[in-house]
């Protein structure tokens, strides 16, 4: 994030945590960006900062909670992060920091796209549960350049099913990798699933050419 700061100048970067839950990384997000830039009050935000969040409860703490931290003209959107309705615009953002759902049994049937097409569910059976691999593709659409750091299961990296394949091909055409963390099994609470932080920078010119 640091580095963007600085390429941006004076500018505010525009950030997106497309399934915010609660709003902690979003809070994080708007501390980093006050560090840089100074101000008597965070209206900034109510341009730059972007969450969404699927439940509706916890899209109503998030809102609470940045408004406690003074940023509340964040927009925190009640709605599908995998969807672009509700104003959120592809190639818009300049960050993307997130925790996205990860290992839904059988979510197919239950999702609902009004505005947007995701080529990897082409990969995806009926009873699959990587809804993680969407939202990959997901940081593809709506990062314009810049960076990401996301936590995915770790299966993100090895498993070699289509659907994670082809996400991974993706990440790889897309996306240069500046860092990847393995957090293990234990940091999110009773989950038991290994993750990791991936630490990625949007390629100016994606590559059209498959990586092995």
């Amino acid at each position: 994030m640091q580095k963007i700061l600085e390429q941006k100048g004076g500018d505010y970067p525009k950030v997106i945590d497309y399934a915010c839950g609660s709003g902690h990384f979003l809070i994080e997000a708007v501390e980093a960006i006050n560090a840089v830039h100074p101000a008597e009050n965070n209206d900034w935000a109510g341009e730059h900062i972007y969450g969404i969040e699927k439940d509706y409860r916890l899209a109503r703490v998030s809102q609470v909670s940045m408004f406690m931290n003074g940023a509340g003209k964040a927009n925190i959107i009640f709605g599908d992060g995998l969807d672009n309705d509700k104003g959120v615009k592809n190639e818009a953002f300049d960050i993307l920091v997130a925790n996205p759902p990860y290992s839904v049994s059988a979510f197919k049937s239950h999702l609902k796209l009004k505005n947007n097409q995701l080529t990897l569910l082409n990969h995806i059976t009926n009873n699959g549960s990587e809804i993680e691999v969407l939202f990959c593709e997901r940081i593809e659409q709506l990062l314009n350049s810049g960076g990401i750091g996301a936590v995915l299961p770790s299966s993100i990296l090895s498993n070699d099913s289509s659907s994670y394949i082809a996400a991974r091909q993706l990440l790889l055409n897309t996306f240069y990798f500046r860092a990847i963390v393995h957090l293990g099994s234990k940091t999110f609470g009773a989950t038991g699933t290994n993750t990791v932080v991936l630490f990625l920078e949007k390629m100016p010119y994606p590559d059209l050419h498959p990586k092995s």
